[in-house]
């Protein structure tokens, strides 16, 4: 049960975090406009917004690892497959903050959707015994998202300020349910 609890905190501390890097950012930060990953650049200016951003991801990650360790004393059917996917995608949080986004665009979005698709997947197989709608929604908002992400990529690829209004706005909306969900997934296996 600790398990849950830790990875429900993990969630609440990275909303925390994130939106206190918000308001330390060097320059004003504008939700809408601005990814998560924005929070982390490694410039002086920035020094306490990186702080809060790169703490708040790697709790979240380090707090969900005992979740997916633990995950077979809540279910029964693909353990493996659940307890690997959900690692993945908790490690892949950690390689977030070692791969940012102005030093090596390509392992930050590997990194990136390697750690979403794994949780991802460890829900959805996971809802095969828990049969919970939410699952069910995010997984088709889980899709909006890469696919906005790579049509919006593909058609601004010369320039990709032209893609912001469209993915942080999706990325934004897209985090926010992803945290509500991992809350949801650990009530109903409290419950379960």
């Amino acid at each position: 049960m600790l398990e849950l609890e830790l990875s429900i905190l993990g969630a609440i501390l990275f909303f925390l975090l994130s939106h206190l890097a918000m308001l330390t950012y060097y320059k004003k930060y504008d939700y809408w406009w601005h990814y998560y990953c924005d929070l982390g650049y490694t410039i002086p200016n920035n020094r306490l917004s990186t702080i809060l951003y790169r703490a708040g991801l790697i709790l979240f990650a380090v707090l969900q690892i005992p979740l997916w360790v633990n995950i077979d004393s809540y279910l029964t059917i693909n353990i493996v497959f659940i307890k690997a996917a959900g690692l993945i995608g908790s490690i892949s949080f950690i390689l977030m903050i070692v791969f940012p986004y102005e030093r090596s665009r390509r392992l930050h979005f590997l990194s990136l959707f390697s750690a979403f698709t794994g949780v991802t997947a460890a829900f959805i197989i996971a809802n095969y015994e828990l049969h919970h709608a939410l699952l069910n929604v995010y997984f088709w908002c889980f899709l909006v998202y890469i696919s906005v992400v790579i049509i919006t990529t593909a058609l601004y690829r010369k320039e990709m300020k032209l893609a912001h209004k469209y993915q942080a706005p999706v990325q934004k909306t897209f985090v926010i349910l992803f945290l509500v969900t991992v809350i949801v997934f650990c009530l109903t296996l409290a419950s379960a």
